[in-house]
């Protein structure tokens, strides 16, 4: 259940994990001494000791625990925002790491859709179970073994008794885990209250009869009692999150296990300075043993607006993610200002090319966040101009402006979430940029708005366009158009090929 690939990853930044422990460790102590002073003092009380010096002494060292047990629960949940703070960032960092070495080809590997909900809902069980699970198990062990120690310097017969038990409660913890016994839970929780009540028993008539005897002096007498009462809730504390932490700890294994997926060879080039140009020239693709692309050739000037358009389903967007690096196993030759695609980084291409398609996804969270994934240190001028330029900030402005949340699908239309997508494409100012039917099943008015910055784009920003659609009009006035049909394309009705 404790993950230590999680730890390795996180490295120093684990140290909060085990801040959590001691704080919660030493609380407990504080907690002990404070019991004992009591102890002392209802003994006191009961023996007719009167020493005023002595009771100021004890109220004195109890006032301190007191005061210092707060500290250390202050400590300790400041603690553990920090680590679910540290690990929500490293996790965060390390998943866009991994996309950006493995790019647009992790879609073959996981969706967007998958992406999205790791970057969400599975980070959040990522936080609970780093910042919280964690850390009870840690103090479940060292807490029942300090109290554990201390009780058997003072009655080890109760202590026999309840580290029994105790091993019992921790076989039911490996079992649900091993079995993945969610419903174990309730019985754990059931098998601890049993056994304190078993343990408290033994544990009060054997005190008890030591007291009698004079065996024990009455201040041990009443620390044992509380000692036998506590002793199992640092695991009952682990026992009432057991489930979650199961659950969460399937999230965190998805999460590692993503992070560990083989990332393909990298090139070794970077693409040129100069205005981008993309040759591909006789593009083969099978899928499934079923040839998609037979000789696809097409040439994309540096500057310019190229259409590619055709029957659904005929290779348009197998081409498209060939050239983002999503289909690798192709045939043929790919070069973007000369040079073959297979041999440039990926962290050049992603730089460089900008991809949106109608698939492209609108993570959960604010209009800022979703405009900073283009840009992370853009300003707030800038991406308040970036939604002007696509006709959407008046929109925005009037819901909540860049903190709007669009956690909910209802939010923002589809025509509305296309335009955001273009306004985090533009804040990433790439040099080539790639559409493939992102003004499919929207509105009139949101299709004019973004075929006109597309072509904005090429004309006036003289960025080289590809602009892939299933509809001619959509790309009707691009300086070529060309139409792939049976896996060729072609130009104006004619075979072409360009080199």
């Amino acid at each position: 259940m404790v993950k230590t690939r999680l730890l390795k990853l996180m490295g120093k930044d684990s140290l909060e994990v085990l801040q959590e422990i001691i704080w919660q460790w030493i609380g407990l102590l504080a907690q002990l001494v404070l019991v004992g002073c009591i102890a002392i003092t209802i003994s006191d009380a009961f023996n007719g000791i009167t020493d005023s010096n002595r009771i100021i002494r004890y109220l004195t060292i109890a006032a301190l625990s007191i005061a210092s047990r707060l500290i250390f629960i202050k400590l300790f949940y400041d603690a553990k925002a920090n680590a679910s703070r540290a690990v929500s960032e490293k996790i965060r960092r390390e998943i866009y790491g991994k996309i950006t070495r493995l790019g647009n080809s992790y879609s073959g590997i996981i969706t967007r859709e998958n992406i999205a909900t790791m970057l969400t809902d599975d980070m959040v069980s990522v936080e609970e179970y780093y910042s919280d699970f964690l850390p009870r198990i840690g103090y479940a062990i060292l807490g029942t073994i300090t109290m554990a120690i201390m009780l058997g310097m003072i009655n080890a017969k109760v202590m026999f008794v309840l580290i029994f038990a105790i091993l019992i409660i921790i076989l039911f913890f490996a079992l649900a885990k091993k079995f993945e016994l969610i419903i174990s839970v309730k019985y754990i929780i059931v098998a601890l209250d049993a056994f304190t009540f078993i343990g408290a028993y033994f544990g009060y008539r054997s005190t008890i009869n030591e007291l009698l005897v004079g065996n024990i002096r009455l201040e041990w007498a009443l620390i044992t009692f509380f000692l036998t009462l506590e002793i199992f809730k640092p695991l009952r504390s682990l026992g009432e999150v057991l489930e979650n932490g199961i659950m969460d700890s399937k999230k965190v294994e998805n999460v590692l296990d993503f992070l560990k997926k083989r990332e393909p060879k990298e090139g070794k080039e970077e693409v040129s300075e100069e205005p981008v140009r993309i040759v591909m020239d006789c593009v083969k693709y099978s899928y499934d043993g079923k040839e998609v692309l037979k000789s696809a050739s097409l040439l994309i000037p540096a500057g310019s607006i190229v259409g590619l358009t055709g029957p659904k389903a005929t290779g348009k967007s197998t081409l498209v993610k060939i050239l983002t690096k999503e289909n690798r196993a192709y045939k043929g030759s790919v070069k973007i200002n000369g040079r073959e695609l297979s041999g440039i980084k990926e962290e050049a291409l992603l730089k460089d090319l900008t991809y949106i398609t109608d698939e492209s996804h609108i993570f959960k969270s604010t209009v800022r966040a979703n405009l900073q994934l283009g840009n992370k240190k853009v300003s707030e001028k800038k991406m308040i101009g970036a939604l002007s330029v696509v006709n959407l900030w008046s929109e925005i402005k009037e819901m909540g402006g860049l903190d709007l949340s669009i956690e909910d699908d209802y939010v923002l239309t589809l025509g509305q979430k296309r335009r955001l997508l273009l306004a985090r494409a533009l804040l990433k100012n790439s040099r080539v940029y790639v559409f493939d039917n992102i003004t499919s099943f929207i509105d009139g008015t949101s299709k004019e708005i973004i075929r006109g910055i597309i072509f904005k784009l090429a004309n006036d920003m003289k960025r080289t366009v590809f602009y892939v659609s299933d509809e001619y009009d959509d790309v009707r006035g691009a300086d070529t158009v060309y139409t792939l049909s049976e896996g060729m394309i072609d130009e104006y009705g004619k075979d072409i090929k360009h080199n």
